[in-house]
Formats: C-alpha cells, structure tokens, sequence
C-alpha cells in the first residue's frame, strides 16, 4: 500500500508464515496438548493417572466428529472392515471379491517386517555382545 511507496523495499511476511504463526499461537492457547479430544483431556485435567478405557467416550466423540464433517456418512468411498487374523479393523475401498487376498497379502507383509525386525534386533544384540563395554554393563546388571 501506501508505505511500500515511500520505502519500497519494506520487508513482507509470507502469508504462509503469517498462518503457521497463527495456527501455532492457536495451539499455544490450549490448557493441554489433547484439549480437543475432551474424554482424554477430562482425565489430564483431573490429574487421572488410573488406567482406564475411554473408548465409549472416544467413539461417541469420533461419531459426533463425522456427523459434523460427514453427514452423508460416505467416509470418502471408505468402509470398516475386520481383519479375523488379528482383530483389527481396517478401512479400505478394495472390493468384496478382493479382501480375502488382500488381506492375506496384508499379513504376510506384516510377517515379512517382523522377521526383518527380529533378524535385526538379533544382528544388534549379536555386535553387542561383542562389545566388551557392553559386557561389561551386562555383567554389571546382574550383580
């Protein structure tokens, strides 16, 4: 406007920065990091260190969130399903005839990475245990 001029190279804040600022400020503003999950925050607030489930309370936070943003219920071409391998569920756009293989597939990645992790932590454990310094601490830990 008129300031730039009469001093034309007048530094100007991206308006990028000027939102990220402004969400930060925002965050900044909360009592607490989970202040917009309310059941979890009621129990910070209370200073709650009990285990406890707050997954009623979770899933009618969650349903009152897509009644909100999603009043259609179509979850963007989404559906739940349960993986019976695990108990877990899973949400997907793959069709019915496809599951079964997909899920299958699924797991046997699932397998593959934790063979890798297994055959790793082994490799770790093994250069340790080659480490003196670590045989050391080991030795002490028993004492």
């Amino acid at each position: 406007g008129v300031a730039r001029m009469f001093v034309p190279v007048l530094p100007t804040v991206p308006e990028k920065w000027r939102e990220g600022a402004q969400s930060s400020v925002e965050l900044l503003k909360q009592k607490s990091s989970v202040e917009k999950f309310g059941a979890i925050h009621e129990k910070v607030e209370a200073k709650d260190e009990t285990n406890e489930t707050v997954r009623g309370a979770s899933l009618r936070e969650l349903e009152a969130f897509f009644a909100e943003k999603d009043a259609s219920k179509g979850y963007a071409g989404l559906r739940r399903i349960g993986d019976p391998s695990d108990g877990t569920a899973i949400w997907t756009v793959v069709a019915d005839e496809n599951v079964e293989a997909k899920l299958a597939e699924r797991g046997e990645q699932r397998r593959l990475e934790e063979r890798r992790h297994d055959e790793y932590m082994e490799d770790l454990m093994a250069k340790a245990a080659g480490d003196e310094r670590f045989q050391e601490l080991m030795d002490n830990a028993d004492a």
